[in-house]
This record gives C-alpha cells, sequence and structure tokens, in this order.
C-alpha cells in the first residue's frame, strides 16, 4: 500500500513540476488586432514567436508582451518594434530583448500582450 502510494505521489509530483513550468500558452490571439501568435518562447537568447497577419490588409504593429507572477507583479517584458505584416503573412521575432530574468519570465503565471501601435495600410 505504502509503495503504491509513494509511486501515485512521485507520477503526480512529476505532472504538477512539467505543467508549472509554462502556465502560459504559446499560441492565441492578440487582443485588439486581427494577429496572432504562435510558437511563443522564452529562453536565455530572448523572446521567440510568429506573428500572423490574419486580416485582409497589410497593418503596422508594434507590441508589448508582460509576464505576471501569479500574484500580479511584473516578472519582466519584452517590445516587439514596429513592423509591417503582409496581409495573410508571418513575420517570424527570435532572439528579441527581455527585460528580468529569463527563467522567472518562462514559469510566470501568465502573460499579456498588448498593441502598442496597430495601423490598418490601405492602399
Amino acid at each position: 500500500m505504502k509503495k503504491t502510494m509513494c509511486i501515485v505521489i512521485a507520477v503526480l509530483s512529476v505532472f504538477l513540476t512539467a505543467t508549472a513550468v509554462c502556465a502560459w500558452k504559446a499560441d492565441g490571439a492578440i487582443p485588439g488586432t486581427d494577429i496572432s501568435y504562435s510558437g511563443l518562447t522564452v529562453s536565455r537568447n530572448g523572446v521567440a514567436v510568429k506573428l500572423t497577419n490574419n486580416s485582409g490588409y497589410d497593418v503596422k504593429v508594434s507590441l508589448k508582451l508582460t509576464f505576471l507572477s501569479a500574484d500580479g507583479n511584473v516578472d519582466g517584458y519584452a517590445l516587439f518594434g514596429m513592423r509591417t505584416i503582409a496581409a495573410g503573412s508571418e513575420a517570424a521575432v527570435s532572439r528579441n530583448y527581455l527585460t528580468g530574468k529569463w527563467k522567472t519570465c518562462q514559469k510566470s503565471a501568465r502573460i499579456i500582450f498588448e498593441k502598442m501601435t496597430y495601423e490598418l495600410i490601405y492602399y
């Protein structure tokens, strides 16, 4: 009985540790825009992400990504400078500078993407 209980606790602790490593989602939509993100990763080299423009127009966009702890404190943030993304295409960002400690940001409870600039380009 004790051996079975120890195995169950060990399996649960491994599972809970693995899920706690990255509480936020690596894919999603950026509020207030027609842009989605995918493949979001944080490493010692900074932030990497793929931004996809889902609108029918080219857009100029700059973004802020904030990493928050469980109690709402800011663990760090990354700024994505102004870029133009053509309609229906993607922009890959890698090695983007991150304030704060990368391991802390990697384990943050949640993230918030904010648009700083979002302009549709009409021709």
